[in-house]
């Protein structure tokens, strides 16, 4: 038998965020370009396209703006992922869009990253939209934060800029829970490449160009921090998969009646927190049957044991009733069976949210109706301050109680990011209108 590594699922996962123009797909861009993750034929079309843009160069955001409405209108609108890596770490990186419309896809972005680059345009400050996505993304756990001061050439490079930029986002940050040790604040310019990969800008005829490209930038001396590329090649890629528990949601059960194969009966899911052995005895959910790990199958390999990120097959030494929807856990690890909760709600619908509706509320790989109660409060996003509410309009935040139909296993949000979250479906036109992180579930005890 095969053991899998598990430093083989080590990645670091990162989005930007931001206003409109705060400059995050050029951003990316410069990332990618200066960190040479570009294949030619690639490099080759974009500098095409700038060229009959009127660039003097390359436009860097074109590298991340795939979608024909993205280029014309010079904003992004869906999330773009691009994978790259150097010899330190591999990377996926989520462009996410900064126009209030499309802040549900930011969401999207945002909801498996284990670190957020919020870019400030220097010149305006801290935007709604800039407090928007930092309250979102502390909302969503993500345990590290980049605050990009980014187009410094437009304001002269100005430390006393930066400085009065830091210190109001410090505290913003903080009123919302955020700690001074999760926060890298850099000064960059994204256009010319300072504090992105180098320092500054690298001349290829510069013999000394290698050197110099990592000591203080020529344009920002007064800044000796880390650069963007040394932060996430740095910071821990694993601080939120510290929930241990075992939990697989089971996606579908695997029949196979050739010869070789024959009476062969396994349950494939993807392993989302914890690890599993051979032998270990678990606990399917919501039914309660227990039994034993037999096997445990990955493509056409068999493991002694599999971690969370891998999608695997699991067979059992007992024939026991689970299907699709349902949770494997181990033996003393079980999660709360709820159908009462308390959830921070991100409303992504131009359809207002209404008390008493009946929506599908899809958790892992299990679909419930569930029922909004009460809204406990909604988020002032200007200045943070909560208040009553009996409706939702587009992007607005707020704490709601749900009640569903039948129990699922969950656990708080602030463990695992993977079973405490859900979104929450429309059942007459089947969009997704909602995201949810389950937050508080004991008060409801006393109720029942």
């Amino acid at each position: 038998m095969l053991v899998a590594n598990k430093k083989d699922t080590e990645i670091l996962k990162f989005t930007t965020v931001g206003s409109v123009d705060d400059g995050k797909s050029t951003l990316i861009g410069r990332l990618l370009f200066d960190s040479k993750a570009i294949f030619e034929d690639q490099l080759e079309s974009v500098q095409k396209t700038s060229a009959k843009k009127g660039f003097n160069g390359i436009d860097l955001s074109l590298l991340t703006d795939g979608l024909a409405a993205e280029r014309e209108q010079g904003i992004t609108i869906d999330v773009a992922y691009r994978y790259f890596a150097t010899p330190k770490r591999k990377f996926i990186i989520a462009d996410t869009p900064g126009h209030v419309q499309y802040t549900r896809n930011m969401v999207t972005g945002a909801s498996t990253a284990n670190l957020t680059i919020i870019l400030v345009d220097a010149r305006n400050g801290i935007l709604d939209q800039s407090r928007r996505h930092a309250y979102i993304s502390a909302l969503l756990g993500i345990p590290y934060f980049i605050v990009a001061v980014n187009k410094m050439d437009l304001v002269d490079y100005s430390e006393a800029r930066f400085n009065e930029i830091v210190s109001s986002f410090n505290e913003m940050m903080t009123s919302i829970g955020i700690k001074p040790s999760q926060i890298f604040y850099i000064p960059v310019s994204a256009l010319a490449g300072d504090n992105v990969v180098n320092r500054g800008v690298v001349h290829e005829d510069d013999e000394n160009a290698e050197i110099e490209a990592w000591e203080q930038s020529d344009n920002m001396p007064w800044y000796k921090g880390a650069t963007i590329m040394q932060v996430l090649e740095s910071v821990n890629p694993n601080t939120v998969q510290s929930f241990n528990k075992f939990r697989m949601p089971v996606q579908i059960v695997i029949r196979n009646d050739s010869p070789e194969y024959r009476d062969f009966r396994g349950f494939a899911g993807k392993i989302t927190c914890g690890e599993i052995k051979v032998g270990d005895e678990i606990i399917s959910l919501p039914s309660k049957k227990k039994s034993r790990v037999k096997s445990i199958h990955l493509y056409e390999a068999k493991l002694d044991r599999a971690y969370a990120g891998q999608s695997v097959t699991i067979c059992l030494e007992d024939e026991i009733d689970t299907s699709r929807g349902d949770m494997f856990v181990k033996v003393g690890e079980e999660p709360a069976l709820e159908a009462q909760f308390s959830a921070d709600l991100c409303w992504m619908s131009e359809d207002p949210f209404q008390l008493g509706k009946k929506y599908y509320l899809k958790h892992c790989s299990s679909l419930v109706k569930a029922m909004p109660t009460k809204i406990e409060y909604k988020l002032d996003i200007n200045n943070f301050s909560k208040h009553p509410a009996e409706t939702l309009s587009l992007n607005d935040i707020a704490r709601v109680e749900f009640k569903l139909l039948k129990a699922i296993p969950v656990d708080k949000y602030d463990e695992s990011r993977s079973t405490g979250s859900f979104i929450l479906i429309d059942e007459i036109t089947n969009n997704t209108v909602a995201a949810g992180m389950i937050r508080i579930y004991e008060h409801f005890k006393s109720d029942s």
